[in-house]
């Protein structure tokens, strides 16, 4: 019976050693007992390891090593036993324990330590196997999630040290020291900060920068938008010429260790991150009092990507490109201004600065090329458009766009919802810059004065805001090509 051998084996595994004296078997048949209640001679146990020769072993005897080993029956125990290779069983079989070999260690050396027995059964001895090798395959996955944790953490941040390492092919995002006051982002056209307490030009990431060096100038681009930032902190669509009230133009000098200072070439202010009650930080430029810095004017600059600057470039080799294409393409005279809707609807503008599906409801309004300043103010772009109409006796004169009220009237708030109809008169000082896109619409801003933050930098747009799908004139700081102009010609 083949299976006797490993039978054997598990009882040499559960008491924990081979027997090879008769003492030992003693010990073994004890155990037995006093484990399974059942009696088995150890000269029976000798018999069937092959250490005296003897009849084939009993079908009790089996069954009593099976109980010992946990299992129900002998038969039970074959039952769980994997195919194991016959070679290999009929060799274990053939090389039993010699006679010889047991008579000959019947010393009093053959007794030696006692058999320490397995306090549990095999079945416990299985389950803390088990509980061994679920420990171990928590230590793997934990290991694991840390090995890929640390494997995929972002790199440590590279920050600029030098002006030397400024790069026109990287972006780069702007702290404040220490991180104190946020991150700097574009929101509305202008700079605003990361930080959580800021309630004026809050921004909810932060935005990448260029850093171009150009002719002897740091220009501040804003990659996601693709505008550059200008003396007021604002984006604009093209840096101004040189000696332009708002020219995009910078220095940059380091102040501290890794900390730079961001100053306005032209007009002598640096970009300060600034903070009060009222607002929390926001950004402005302002000028220092002996140049003395504080963190609010001190950046950090880390380096975020690659950046690929050739339209960039070129917008500041030809920083009016769309502005001079505009002007040769329109001539003074009189003109009605439309916009199209879908299903080729068009929209007129009106003299009171909403849009009718009308022509003869629409306005003609006058364009006019203006000089370079009015009442000594300068204008965004040199030279400039008037766009007004006359009011029936020929004599009243109305600009069309943003009023620009006295500058001591800070509560003043343009109205919405239509385009303001402003009266010519010394007071108000309007103009209109217009860029000419590829789809031959044109983009029309309003100038106002340089120190109306609100009113540079928005442009005529047009809105559905009503459920029956009509257009309405209103406002907006993107630039978009709706505007046709309608030369009328008699």
């Amino acid at each position: 019976m083949i299976e006797c051998n490993a039978l054997c084996k598990a009882v040499e595994k559960e008491v924990g050693m081979k027997p090879t004296a008769p003492s030992h078997f003693k010990k073994i048949a004890e155990q037995i007992e006093e484990r399974t209640k059942e009696h088995i001679s150890y000269s029976t146990l000798m018999r069937l390891w092959g250490a005296m020769k003897g009849v084939e072993p009993r079908r009790v005897t089996l069954d009593i090593l099976a109980h010992f080993l946990g299992y129900m029956s002998y038969d039970d125990f074959v039952a769980h036993q994997p195919v194991a290779d016959e070679t290999e069983r009929s060799a274990s079989l053939q090389n039993p324990v010699a006679p010889e070999a047991i008579e000959s260690q019947i010393t009093s050396e053959t007794i030696e330590a006692p058999i320490t027995p397995n306090a549990s059964p095999s079945k416990s001895s299985w389950m803390k196997q088990v509980a061994w090798a679920a420990v171990a395959a928590v230590v793997v996955l934990v290991g694991g999630v840390f090995l890929y944790k640390l494997l995929s953490a972002p790199p440590a941040p590279v920050y600029v040290t030098d002006l030397s390492q400024l790069s026109n092919t990287k972006q780069y995002i702007i702290h404040t020291r220490h991180d104190m006051r946020g991150l700097l982002g574009v929101l509305g056209r202008h700079l605003g900060t990361t930080f959580t307490s800021a309630q004026q030009n809050r921004c909810e990431v932060a935005s990448p920068f260029a850093i171009l060096f150009y002719e002897g100038s740091y220009y501040l681009f804003s990659v996601e938008d693709s505008r550059f930032i200008n003396v007021g902190v604002h984006e604009d669509d093209a840096p101004l010429a040189k000696g332009d009230p708002n020219d995009c133009s910078l220095d940059i000098h380091q102040e501290a260790d890794s900390c730079f200072v961001i100053d306005f070439k032209n007009c002598k202010t640096v970009c300060s991150l600034n903070v009060n009650s009222v607002y929390g930080p926001f950004v402005t430029d302002y000028g220092t009092i002996n140049g003395m810095f504080d963190e609010g004017n001190l950046f950090m600059l880390e380096e975020v990507g690659d950046f690929d600057p050739t339209e960039a470039i070129r917008m500041l080799q030809d920083r009016d490109q769309e502005y001079k294409a505009a002007l040769e393409s329109i001539t003074a005279g009189r003109y009605r201004i439309h916009a199209e809707g879908s299903q080729a609807r068009r929209f007129y503008l009106r003299a009171d600065g909403c849009l009718t599906e009308t022509p003869t409801d629409s306005c003609i309004f006058t364009i006019q090329l203006t000089d370079s300043t009015t009442h000594g103010d300068p204008k965004y772009r040199v030279p400039a458009w008037r766009i007004f109409y006359e009011t029936g006796d020929g004599v009243d004169a109305h600009n069309i766009g943003f009023e620009c009220p006295h500058l001591e009237n800070e509560a003043y708030v343009p109205s919405y919802g239509r385009l303001c109809i402003v009266p010519i008169s010394n007071h108000v000082v309007q103009d209109e810059v217009l860029f000419l896109g590829d789809n031959g619409c044109y983009a029309i801003r309003s100038t106002n004065l340089a120190t109306e933050a609100w009113g540079c930098g928005l442009y005529w747009a047009v809105y559905d805001f009503n459920s029956d799908g009509r257009l309405q004139a209103d406002y907006n700081a993107e630039k978009a090509y709706v505007w046709k102009l309608e030369k009328i010609t008699d």
